[in-house]
């Protein structure tokens, strides 16, 4: 998928035209997406006037009960030259129907 907006803010920073896409497929027993962002400010801010940030999101369903997740995404934007964000989760969906004595 993709998406565009223009922002029309009150100060210059806020005024900037973006463009998303985005994509989602499995691979294998893996839940994978990538995506991407971009940004072309109306005027410069810190000497730049554009911002770029990518990112790829792994999960894994270990169990009915259990799934891991973890995403890393790179940037360069007005106020680092590059920078890199990590995440990782754990989810863990209980169900007290499945501990003995529990309601279906």
């Amino acid at each position: 998928g993709g998406g565009y907006r223009k922002v029309h803010g009150d100060e210059a920073e806020n005024q900037y035209q973006e463009f998303q896409a985005h994509a989602t497929a499995p691979v294998g027993p893996v839940s994978a997406s990538l995506s991407g962002q971009y940004l072309a400010y109306e005027e410069a801010i810190n000497g730049e006037d554009k911002a770029m940030t990518g990112r790829l999101a792994l999960s894994y369903a270990t169990s009915k009960s259990l799934e891991l997740s973890a995403s890393v995404e790179y940037g360069q934007t007005p106020e680092y030259d590059s920078e890199i964000k990590g995440f990782f989760a754990v989810l863990w969906r209980y169900d007290a129907s499945i501990k003995k004595g529990g309601t279906k």
